[in-house]
C-alpha cells in the first residue's frame, strides 16, 4: 500500500482515525544512544509510522503502541539527547493550514511526510527532527487530560517547540510523532529495567530534568 492510498483510505479524523493508525504500525527498527560511559539506551530508529507515514497519535494510542513493544515514550530531556545522537537530522517544517487541509488532516499530513522523506532521501541512521515527540513526565500525572509535546530541533539544538500542554489528550496534528524508547537500558552492558534508572536520583538526571520520576509520571492512560 502507497503512503498516498493509506491516507486516503484513512478516517478523517476521531477513535476511527485512530484505530485505522494503530492497526497499521510498524515494528520499529532499533538503535543504540549513549547517555553516559556506562548507560546506553535503545531506541526507534523513527517515530512510529504506518502505511508507510509517519503516524500523529492521541497519547493513549501512542502508550499502547509503546507497550506493545515493551517501550515508553521520550521525556524532553530524553528528546534532546536522542537529537544529539541523530545521524540524520531533519529541520523543522511548519506547514500552513488551508481550507481542505487542516492541521488535524490527513492532506497535510501526507503532504508534510513527503518533505520529510525528501529531507532523509534514504539515509542510514537516526532520524531525529521530523517531528515534535509526545512526552512523558511529571506534568503527566498532575494534568491528566492533556497531551505534552516538545522538540522540532532547529539545527543548532534548539527546540522549535518547548514543552507544551496545551492540547487535549484526544489531539494530534501533523507535527507530531511518537518516538519510542525500549525499557530495557544498559547499565555498564548489563540489561537494566529503565524504570529503575528513572527512580535513582545517581541516574535519574540522565532522563530528566525534574529529578526522580515514578511509574505514573512515565506514561499515558492507555485506554
Amino acid at each position: 500500500m502507497t503512503p498516498g492510498f493509506f491516507l486516503a483510505s484513512a478516517p478523517p479524523s476521531g477513535a476511527a482515525r485512530e484505530a485505522y493508525f494503530e492497526r497499521a504500525v510498524e515494528a520499529p527498527e532499533w538503535v543504540d544512544v549513549a547517555l553516559s560511559p556506562a548507560v546506553t539506551l535503545r531506541v526507534s530508529r523513527d517515530v512510529v509510522r504506518g502505511g508507510g507515514v509517519r503516524l500523529p497519535l492521541w497519547p493513549s494510542t501512542a502508550q499502547r503502541i509503546a507497550d506493545r513493544f515493551d517501550a515508553m515514550l521520550p521525556t524532553a530531556r530524553l528528546s534532546d539527547a536522542i537529537w544529539r545522537a541523530g545521524a540524520v537530522k531533519v529541520e523543522p517544517y511548519p506547514m500552513t493550514p488551508r481550507p481542505g487541509a487542516s492541521r488535524d488532516s490527513n492532506a497535510l499530513l501526507g503532504e508534510h511526510d513527503a518533505i520529510v522523506n525528501a529531507a532523509v532521501a534514504g539515509r542510514a541512521g537516526l532520524i531525529v527532527g521530523a517531528k515534535k515527540d509526545v512526552i512523558v513526565g511529571a506534568s503527566v500525572p498532575r494534568t491528566p487530560g492533556k497531551v505534552f509535546i516538545y522538540g522540532w530541533h532547529r539545527a543548532n539544538g534548539a527546540p522549535w517547540q518547548p514543552v507544551f500542554g496545551g492540547h487535549s489528550s484526544r489531539y494530534s496534528d501533523y507535527s507530531h510523532g511518537a518516538r519510542l524508547v525500549s525499557r530495557t537500558a544498559m547499565v555498564h552492558g548489563v540489561r537494566t529495567p529503565i524504570d529503575s534508572l528513572f527512580a535513582n536520583p545517581a541516574t535519574a538526571a540522565l532522563l530528566s530534568a525534574t529529578g526522580p520520576l515514578g511509574p505514573s509520571a512515565l506514561r499515558y492512560p492507555a485506554a
